[in-house]
């Protein structure tokens, strides 16, 4: 029997892409999107922290039913009658999980859920690249334009000629990282994988199957990364899933991109920070069986 997944992700990671593959294959359902992210919560619900003790079961629903309303978050409100879509017998979708590992358990063993973690581990990519989407899209107009929305998101949405536009836009992109402004970021970022590990040490720890994902290697080869996902989810290569939504916005080296990328890896914060990123990475593929 193939198992259901949810897809653990923090950011810049390729995470919408990659599930917008999955979902491609005609026998998955991916029924929401961050409709569960507890930022998405707060825009609808005075205290979304509040609903945590829900989300088990909003999420065993879910599994249940291959598909999502938004009045599953809300017990109060009329419950619609749902069905799993035609020729689908595997839900999955991402969420970052910010509920106590321990709560989830019972459901993602009551249906056979396998953990997907995507894991990016090039250190000086990685932060370049997130530097390019939290501090110069605010300097530069092809990045802050679109309403907030993620330039991959716009691309997807945008006509022939504005996407040309904006990709010639960014293919001339340059800027100049401030390292006050960079740091943080990184040191948030850390947090952020560390967090994760000690939820993949619980759910490892309760036996719930994990798969990891390389970013760096879905990125290289998309179909081979692909094809060992679906296998580690008991499901048969289907070439749909070469197709997808989205794409890679910045086809340049973010390292490229930074006019001061040199001396912002000869400062001593970057060694620092590098080590203990490889670290937590190590850490993390200790907990995951190869």
């Amino acid at each position: 029997m193939p198992r259901n997944f949810i897809l653990m992700f923090q950011g810049k990671e390729g995470s919408s892409a990659y599930v917008s593959h999955l979902g491609n294959h005609p026998r998955i359902s991916v029924p929401l999107f961050e409709e569960l992210e507890r930022h998405k919560l707060r825009k609808t619900f005075r205290d979304a922290d509040a609903l945590a003790p829900n989300l088990p079961g909003i999420v065993a629903r879910i599994f249940e039913t291959g598909s999502f309303d938004p009045a599953f978050l809300d017990a109060s409100a009329p419950q619609p009658v749902t069905t799993r879509p035609a020729g689908t017998d595997v839900t999955g979708f991402k969420w970052r999980i910010w509920i106590p590992p321990e709560a989830l358990i019972d459901t993602l063993r009551a249906h056979d859920v396998m953990l997907l973690n995507l894991q990016r581990t090039d250190f000086t990519d990685l932060m370049f690249s997130v530097y390019t989407t939290y501090v110069a899209k605010q300097e530069n107009p092809v990045l802050a334009e679109g309403g907030g929305d993620a330039l991959q998101f716009r691309l997807a949405k945008a006509g022939p000629e504005e996407r040309a536009a904006i990709e010639a836009e960014l293919a001339a992109l340059r800027f100049t990282v401030d390292p006050e402004k960079l740091w943080p970021l990184v040191a948030r970022r850390l947090r952020g994988y560390r967090k994760r590990l000690e939820k993949l040490r619980v759910f490892a720890g309760a036996g719930i199957p994990i798969h990891n994902i390389s970013y760096e290697e879905f990125v290289a080869d998309p179909e081979t990364s692909l094809r060992g996902t679906l296998a580690a989810l008991g499901l048969e290569f289907h070439p749909g899933v070469l197709k997808t939504r989205y794409k890679k916005v910045l086809r340049s080296d973010p390292r490229d991109l930074a006019l001061n990328a040199d001396e912002i890896q000869a400062m001593p914060e970057f060694a620092d920070y590098r080590e203990k990123w490889d670290r937590v990475n190590r850490q993390i593929r200790q907990v995951i069986p190869a």
